[in-house]
């Protein structure tokens, strides 16, 4: 009678690690499976840059401080842009402002840190020293993106 309950005890043990060792298989099976449906939905997750150039404002001074951008959100999902640093040549960071939109002299209304995105919208920066804006590297911080993007506008000159 021992060695039955032995024998039985043996048999309840293992069967207890093997449902221990599928719950943990089950368990890994759908970590995967969430992360594959967590990276296809944001897949779709891209902020895309139009070209930069500038506002045609009413006094072409005030046009040369001022660059604007669209941005066209690829995702069903609202986007967020929550930095925009400009920096020259040299990696010294210049003094710029921000928003989605503009006064008659190129002086963005409501600057703020924060800025939405859902179909597409305008970006307008201004170079707050009043200097023309020629070359200049912009790191764009937003919702989609670890890292933010850089992106450089260099000035094209028409004859």
């Amino acid at each position: 009678m021992n060695d039955d309950l032995h024998a039985i005890s043996t048999l309840a043990a293992s069967a207890s690690s093997l449902a221990a060792i599928f719950s943990v298989i089950c368990a890994f099976l759908s970590y995967r499976l969430s992360q594959k449906i967590r990276n296809e939905l944001k897949s779709d997750e891209r902020i895309i840059f139009g070209p930069f150039q500038k506002p045609q404002l009413l006094n072409h001074e005030h046009s040369n401080c001022v660059i604007v951008c669209t941005l066209f959100n690829k995702s069903r999902r609202k986007a967020y842009v929550e930095l925009v640093k400009g920096t020259d040549d040299s990696g010294n960071e210049i003094d710029i402002t921000w928003s989605s939109t503009i006064d008659e002299c190129g002086n963005p209304q409501d600057p703020f840190g924060l800025m939405g995105v859902v179909d597409s919208t305008n970006l307008f920066i201004r170079r707050m020293d009043g200097e023309a804006i020629e070359n200049m590297s912009l790191h764009i911080a937003h919702s989609f993106s670890e890292s933010p993007e850089i992106i450089n506008y260099t000035q094209r000159w028409s004859h």
